[in-house]
């Protein structure tokens, strides 16, 4: 007896990264000027055969891509696996910067902070690039000045004290602020993680 996996398309529309892999799909098979029938023949060469109807499908959002799929996909058109989620890269260079990146229907990032966070060189939660910028102006008058405190002989350990005490102040007046605007500062889940690991939980 035939085995009959249900399509959970309809029931579970596909995300904005389904729907950009599917879009991704159709754009590499058409950028290498493959039809449907020789990306099918690469994938049946790779072990995970998809026939030319199911690839049609794919294109349409009418069949997911799982991640065997995506990884076998991957390899035919020979890009790698985050080619296919996430947009801006072709295997002809840059083609397109997003100002925004849709993950999930509830979150989107800036263009350059999704793909630190795929290619694993930040969280998903670390601080935005355009804070760490502002934090970076503040705080490079302290370096300066830190610097100038090396030159005129104070010692390293005072030095350290009054940039942390700087530091501290300006986290306090930030925390401040987000209070003021009804937002939770980062420092409260800091605390929050702090009080868990000495409970041991």
């Amino acid at each position: 007896m035939e085995t009959v996996t249900e399509d959970r398309t309809a029931k579970n529309p596909l995300g904005p990264t389904g729907r950009r892999a599917a879009e991704r799909v159709r754009m590499l098979r058409e950028q290498q000027k493959l039809q449907f029938k020789e990306l099918s023949e690469r994938l049946a060469a790779l072990g995970r055969p998809i026939a030319a109807l199911g690839l049609s499908r794919i294109e349409k959002g009418e069949r997911r891509i799982d991640a065997d799929d995506l990884v076998a996909l991957a390899l035919a058109f020979g890009v790698t696996p985050l080619a296919l989620l996430l947009p801006n890269i072709s295997p002809t260079g840059i083609t397109w910067r997003p100002d925004s990146v849709d993950l999930t229907s509830e979150r989107a990032m800036t263009f350059p902070e999704a793909w630190r966070w795929a290619t694993g060189v930040q969280p998903p939660d670390a601080i935005s690039l355009s804070e760490s910028l502002r934090w970076a102006e503040y705080l490079s008058p302290l370096a300066d000045a830190a610097k100038s405190g090396v030159l005129a002989g104070i010692p390293a350990g005072k030095i350290r004290a009054l940039v942390g005490q700087a530091i501290e102040e300006a986290l306090a007046q930030r925390d401040e602020e987000m209070w003021s605007e009804g937002e939770v500062p980062d420092s409260q889940f800091d605390l929050e993680a702090e009080r868990r690991r000495d409970d041991g939980r």
